[in-house]
């Protein structure tokens, strides 16, 4: 991915900046500082309360698109079609959430699945204008996604002209969130540019397994007394 050098150096300070934001954050607040361990492999890993809540929500609304996150990227210079199909696949492959499906039993209960391998979906269209491009991106990004077969993470690029394209991440809000698309957006464009990156020491199952250990023990009982008390008297809805 190129661009003229005033463009590049503006894009390489921001990515500096992040990188050491992301650097600070990880130092600060390490998931080994809060006891959160990989859980044992093959293991399954709970919906977490937040997962929980979006499920719930799609289940009201399906397809609602305000759960969505379109995340468009302007491409400008020569594109490596191969190198960007990698980068999607290394991303997957580097984080099991986007892997991810939820699929509910016959009482309507959900699970968490977490595929070996998915293919991020790249459809690929053209556009004679930034306008009509516009309108692309636009009606990509409101594509209802599927939780119970996924995937929860696909791309559309749109050729302007040989060397000027919009690259459009869509994900479902159930598998990220607006913090980790700087996460996603590091890990795209390090692995486009055939850069490594280190094994995750934990993922979002393993956090899902320790949210519910913290918060089905005696620490979470204190919570509940807390809102029971704030919350007598009030009118149920």
């Amino acid at each position: 991915m190129t661009a003229p050098p005033e463009a590049a150096d503006r894009r390489a300070a921001r990515a500096a900046l992040l990188a050491r934001k992301l650097r600070t954050n990880e130092d600060a607040d390490t998931p080994a500082r809060h006891g959160i361990r990989p859980r044992p492999q093959g293991s399954p890993a709970p919906l977490s309360y937040a997962q929980e809540r979006v499920w719930f929500m799609d289940q009201l609304a399906p397809g609602e698109a305000a759960y969505h996150i379109a995340v468009p990227l302007r491409i400008r210079g020569a594109l490596d079609l191969a190198a960007l199909r990698a980068a999607l696949a290394g991303l997957v492959a580097r984080h099991e959430s986007l892997r991810t499906r939820f699929p509910a039993d016959a009482d309507g209960t959900p699970s968490v699945v977490v595929e070996e391998h998915v293919e991020v979906p790249l459809r690929i269209v053209s556009a004679p204008d930034d306008a009509a491009a516009q309108r692309l991106v636009d009606e990509a990004a409101v594509e209802p996604f599927d939780l119970a077969t996924g995937p929860l993470l696909r791309a559309l690029l749109v050729a302007v002209a040989d060397d000027d394209h919009v690259l459009l991440l869509s994900k479902h809000h159930i598998v990220g969130d607006g913090w980790s698309v700087d996460v996603m957006l590091r890990d795209v464009i390090t692995l486009y540019r055939d850069g490594s990156l280190p094994a995750l020491p934990i993922q979002y199952g393993d956090f899902a397994v320790w949210e519910a250990q913290r918060l089905g023990g005696p620490e979470a009982e204190g919570h509940v007394a807390y809102w029971k008390e704030r919350l007598a008297g009030i009118e149920p809805l």
